[in-house]
């Protein structure tokens, strides 16, 4: 529910109040929703039509990127509806963010900007998963490249979802196209990072509202972070430099501000603290802001809407602390410590959702050292409610949530780097896991990518291994109907 603000028009004397949210569609956090439907947020009255415009409701799937669709105005003026011209991609997050330009038919803004995310129901699906196919990074004869992770978005809007592969020894990215088949070959391009960082987290984000996927990447063993802008043909033009704390080991993208324009958040461990840039409404951002959160050597972060207000908050991971760190955005740009809570072993990276279904945000955590995944569930209120964890092979180092046999609810893969492999747990519906599937790797299971590959409606698994710099493709077999490309 948005907080209500007021302002006294000039001269008037009637004080009028800003907009109200009353309800989203699909609700914030729900795991299975319709590929096509229509999105819609209602107001408790009515809004000026003219300032609902594709700047002021912008809709982002993690894999299909910036969203087209049909924008009107009904129920009397109460209620937005968003119709996807193109089905969302199976099993992804999609972002709706409704900027504070929104005004009410007075001309009252909103207080705050509104956001909220859902993720869109697989078809079929399971947990046998044998491997397909797989792709050597490094060209012939080419040393380690050290390929950490993966970003699985549709860059050329075709459809099908493609990969920017970050190395950190190669300090490159190389994007590997979708044949449309759900196959992929060689390289199509290579984009140099900024000198002495190295590349390891990537995100993808439309951070200047184009239309086109750009692109975020962590400088892993520096304080650099890199944005590249796409070119609306599916690459992207030479990539801009931001400095942040030392040592940057994740990041997230959101509106901090309700402006209408991404900004970008980024974990920095040798200062154990986060760097917030915000976005100057054009796709470059502005100079770095500092947020303690109390922690020691943060390393992974995560969004969701923890505490039901429509503002994203941000979820930390504190290596040297073990704990979970759960910041609230104040919707004016600003991070705020709410809670906190230890986990077994170092948090490496974070993922959000909600596992067991009752409507709040809850968030897992693969723990190095510990050799456990934590599940840490949210209360809806800015707070966690209690932890558990589980054996996860040994030094798992990355983790994902996905609905894998399509029974509505969030499954969990986490990659076991000494282990060699990636461990499949599978979701009773209460946010209760047990392990169905072990998959290989050849040297280190060090990060699995949850998309759906070939379009047939269920989530596929693209396995990562840094020390063989090899692409490993696991197909699900589970039935189901083609959606799409």
């Amino acid at each position: 529910m948005l907080v209500l603000s007021a302002s006294l028009l000039a001269g008037s004397g009637v004080e009028h109040s800003s907009p109200t949210v009353l309800s989203t569609s699909p609700v914030a956090h729900a795991t299975a929703a319709d590929a096509a439907t229509p999105l819609s947020i209602e107001f408790d009255q009515p809004v000026d039509r003219t300032s609902v415009t594709a700047a002021t409701f912008r809709v982002f799937g993690r894999w299909s990127g910036p969203a087209a669709g049909e924008l009107k105005v009904d129920a009397g003026d109460r209620r937005i509806r968003f119709t996807p011209v193109e089905p969302f991609f199976a099993g992804e997050r999609v972002m709706v963010s409704v900027s504070r330009e929104i005004r009410s038919a007075d001309g009252t803004p909103l207080a705050h900007g509104h956001a909220w995310s859902f993720r869109v129901r697989t078809r079929g699906g399971g947990f046998d998963h044998p491997e397909a196919f797989r792709i050597p990074v490094r060209d012939p004869g080419e040393k380690t490249v050290q390929t950490y992770g993966a970003y699985a978005g549709d860059l050329d809007d075709d459809g099908w979802s493609d990969l920017a592969i970050v190395n950190e020894r190669g300090h490159d990215i190389r994007v590997y196209r979708n044949d449309g088949a759900g196959g992929y070959g060689e390289p199509t391009a290579r984009y140099a990072v900024t000198p002495g960082m190295f590349p390891s987290p990537s995100e993808g984000a439309d951070l200047n509202n184009d239309g086109a996927m750009d692109l975020v990447v962590a400088g892993g063993g520096s304080d650099k972070v890199d944005v590249l802008l796409g070119n609306g043909a599916g690459g992207f033009q030479p990539s801009a430099t931001y400095t942040a704390g030392p040592s940057v080991r994740c990041i997230v993208v959101l509106d901090l501000d309700g402006d209408g324009f991404d900004d970008v958040v980024v974990a920095s461990r040798l200062s154990s603290d986060l760097t917030l840039f915000r976005n100057q409404g054009d796709g470059t951002l502005a100079d770095a802001t500092r947020v303690d959160t109390g922690g020691d050597r943060e390393t992974a972060c995560a969004v969701a809407d923890a505490n039901g207000d429509g503002i994203q908050d941000v979820f930390v991971g504190a290596l040297e602390s073990r704990e979970l760190v759960l910041l609230l955005g104040d919707g004016e740009g600003g991070l705020a410590v709410s809670d906190r809570v230890t986990v077994d072993g170092l948090p490496w990276m974070l993922a959000a959702g909600d596992v067991n279904g009752d409507g709040n945000a809850d968030v897992v955590s693969s723990n190095s050292r510990g050799h456990t995944a934590s599940v840490a569930l949210g209360d809806g209120e800015g707070g966690f409610l209690s932890v558990r964890d589980y054996p996860a092979g040994q030094r798992p180092l990355a983790i994902d949530l996905g609905d894998l046999d399509g029974d509505g609810d969030l499954d969990m893969v986490v990659s076991s780097y000494d282990s060699a492999n990636f461990i499949l747990f599978e979701n009773d519906g209460q946010g209760n896991y047990s392990v169905a599937l072990t998959l290989p790797a050849p040297a280190a299971g060090s990060c699995a990518v949850l998309h759906d590959r070939d379009n047939d409606g269920d989530l596929d698994i693209t396995g990562i291994d840094e020390i063989d710099d090899i692409l490993i493709f696991f197909e699900n077999r589970g039935a189901a109907t083609p959606s799409g490309g």
